[in-house]
């Protein structure tokens, strides 16, 4: 089933696919123990998308244990805040970017979370950015 991006539906099924990918759970059983390792990702207007939307990722020791849209970004607690236009995360979604890359181009913009983190986990990073890819996805303005 194809599901728009961003959305509640594309949510669920993004959760469904990290959770069944075995080697993100090896990769990440280490995330988030020890320090905040959830993601807001924050994704501007632009390109079919009216106005700013939040996607929250709650990753910890292997398991991702939500992923939802949120109104207001101070209403979850997060490690990670990555800013970027929705035209670069849906370029990152189709795998015409890489997460990591982006970052250290200044596509993403590290809002809050401690760098280092990111980048001693980047295969972590890299396998999660390509689970999200399975996910059967519809665009905006397309």
């Amino acid at each position: 089933m194809t599901v728009v991006y961003p959305s509640k539906e594309w949510c669920d099924a993004a959760k469904d696919a990290l959770n069944s990918n075995p080697e993100l759970s090896r990769l990440g059983k280490k995330w988030g123990v020890g320090f905040n390792g959830d993601w807001l990702y924050e994704l501007e207007p632009g390109g079919g998308l009216v106005e700013t939307t939040y996607i929250f990722a709650r990753y910890r020791a292997g398991e991702c244990q939500g992923m939802e849209m949120v109104n207001d970004p101070s209403d979850v607690d997060v490690g990670f805040h990555v800013k970027g236009s929705y035209k670069d995360f849906k370029e990152l979604l189709m795998g015409k970017k890489e997460f990591i890359e982006g970052l250290v181009k200044a596509k993403f913009r590290r809002v809050k979370g401690d760098g280092k983190q990111i980048m001693r986990n980047a295969k972590f990073s890299k396998v999660f950015t390509e689970t999200l890819r399975v996910v059967e996805t519809d665009f905006l303005g397309e």
